[in-house]
């Protein structure tokens, strides 16, 4: 079986270019939380990407969980708002609210496969025989 950076680069490409499309979007519409460049997973021919292992400190895969539900969670609490904020006025276009809504589907999606992923995985790990 073939690893996540051994497979089609053109795949990889259109992950990062959603990724990018979705941070300039919430840049543009102001959402607290907006992941920067630097959280843009970088490709497996680069320093640091997905075909080769970094040292980094301070980080580990629970923060990182629980830093992704953390923006998860606003990227919905700010969905929740939007078509309130469109009632009242405070938001002047429909598209605004719109994108602010699918974006929050896409994100909630995104959370559902990794978490389904990650139960899965448990659940090959629980089958193996030690």
């Amino acid at each position: 079986m073939a690893g996540i950076g051994a497979t089609g680069g053109l795949a990889n490409e259109a992950f990062r270019a959603a990724l990018k499309a979705q941070q300039d979007s919430a840049r543009q519409l102001g959402l607290p939380g907006g992941p920067g460049p630097d959280r843009v997973p970088a490709g497996p021919g680069t320093p640091g990407g997905l075909g080769s292992v970094a040292p980094v400190e301070g980080t580990n895969f629970a923060s990182k969980l629980e830093e992704g539900l953390a923006d998860v969670a606003k990227s919905v609490q700010v969905a929740e708002t939007m078509p309130a904020a469109m009632v009242s006025g405070d938001v002047g276009e429909f598209h605004e609210v719109a994108l602010a809504l699918k974006q929050s589907d896409l994100s909630f999606r995104f959370a559902l496969q990794v978490r389904n992923k990650l139960i899965d995985a448990y659940r090959e790990v629980m089958r193996m025989s030690v």
